[in-house]
């Protein structure tokens, strides 16, 4: 082969990495690979029916359903009757969300009331989280006012997967484990995910977290973490999921200070009708009590859904947590581009785009068994961009360095 032929290729080569660097520099094309897989692994996972439960670590959820003209704190009432209620049955820790409320005396000694209970920990939601933002603020639930809270930043990524939208088992769910800060002292606010595990593994709240550049460990529990800070964990979808119990509180205070309760739902599917919970002593006694609230006039969406936080923590438990493999980017970048050049400059333009084709399918399925088996991300969607950029541009480089060669025959030709 012409020396200069192998030449351009090498320069065309060195444009395509330069450009394959700076998109993955600026982010372009990110969760790419995530969007890919979970399109694809359906296909094998099978059935929705087949996916497989991950072990019961003792959270259950309360779905709390009331009116859409209840004001603050008529649902602060509410949700102390519910704690009430739980620690009767024996909990050992309820996370309840707080509702936005004045600092007022009067919202104070509800927050008091509340937390005197001891098994409470508050929680609030943050409504915006700003993607590659590596601290994030938030508001304390009530100012000058000691209590047990923290911030729920779990949200669903919009992964929108193409074949496995016919039957999708699972769900991405993206939170920070420990990159809030309250916005009064500055002080570091964990997510509920981060106190859920102390809590279940019986570690004091003394107990230091060890950040690290890509991840968080909380003693024997690695959190893989994002750039941002951010950390990806696969769940069962929650409409698949089943809590060993699930409440729905429909109509909260019936008139006092006890609550009506329009049933219980079993993991086997058998339902419970009643209006107390004396049926669930046994089944509450030292768990943890994940409590969510909606309006009758919210969409029953994934978020506030019964039972897509207590996922979310039981999946980070099992180990579900997705851990990018960005240091090996370049070099997956690196192999796949020399590999499709050479094929290229080998090989005649069909011939060489069916071997290319070969060899992508053969990087998506690696990265689908790594994906499926591991929870490890590889950035493949850079490879396969700088694979289908040689594709096009080595093949057109040949054709015109053969055009000249063959120009310059004629020449020679018409010369003699």
């Amino acid at each position: 082969m012409h020396s200069e032929l192998i030449l351009r290729g090498m320069l065309v080569s060195l444009m395509i990495f330069v450009s394959i660097i700076l998109l993955s520099y600026f982010h372009l094309g990110s969760d790419w690979e995530i969007r890919l897989a979970e399109s694809l692994l359906p296909l094998f996972e099978g059935s929705p029916q087949r996916a497989v439960p991950v072990p019961d670590y003792g959270i259950r959820s309360i779905m709390f359903t009331i009116g859409d003209d209840n004001d603050a704190r008529t649902r602060m009432q509410q949700i102390i009757a519910i704690v009430r209620e739980l620690k009767k049955r024996g909990v050992k820790a309820v996370f309840v969300p707080v509702p936005e409320m004045l600092n007022t005396d009067s919202n104070k000694k509800l927050i008091r009331e509340l937390s005197e209970l001891e098994i409470p920990i508050l929680w609030t939601n943050l409504h915006q989280i700003a993607r590659y933002q590596k601290t994030l603020w938030v508001m304390p639930p009530l100012k000058n006012t000691e209590v047990r809270w923290g911030v729920n930043t779990s949200r669903i990524e919009e992964v929108i997967p193409l074949a496995g939208r016919l039957f999708p088992t699972h769900q991405i769910v993206r939170f920070r484990p420990n990159s809030v800060r309250d916005n009064v002292q500055g002080n570091p606010v964990e997510d509920i995910v981060l106190q859920s595990i102390r809590i279940i593994k019986g570690y004091p709240d003394s107990l230091e977290i060890v950040p690290e550049a890509a991840s968080v460990t909380v003693r024997d529990v690695e959190i893989p973490i994002d750039s941002d800070g951010s950390a990806l964990v696969r769940t069962l979808h929650p409409f698949l999921r089943k809590d060993p119990t699930q409440v729905s509180v429909t109509y909260g205070l019936d008139g006092g200070k006890n609550l009506s309760f329009d049933g219980v739902s079993k993991r086997d599917d058998s339902y419970i009708a009643g209006s107390d919970m004396s049926q669930m002593h046994e089944d509450l006694h030292n768990k943890i009590v994940i409590v969510t609230v909606r309006h009758f006039s919210d969409p029953l969406n994934n978020e506030n859904y019964r039972g897509f936080l207590a996922g979310t923590i039981e999946s980070v438990l099992a180990g579900h947590t997705l851990r990018r493999m960005r240091e090996w980017t370049m070099l997956i970048v690196l192999l796949a581009l020399v590999s499709s050049v050479a094929v290229c400059l080998l090989f005649r333009s069909v011939g060489a785009l069916f071997l290319n084709m070969l060899g992508a399918l053969f990087i998506i399925a690696l990265h689908l068994y790594f994906y499926g088996n591991g929870h490890l991300v590889f950035e493949i969607q850079y490879a396969l961009i700088a694979m289908a950029m040689s594709s096009g541009l080595i093949p057109a480089l040949r054709l015109s360095w053969e055009i000249k060669v063959l120009k310059q025959g004629m020449a020679g030709i018409s010369q003699q």
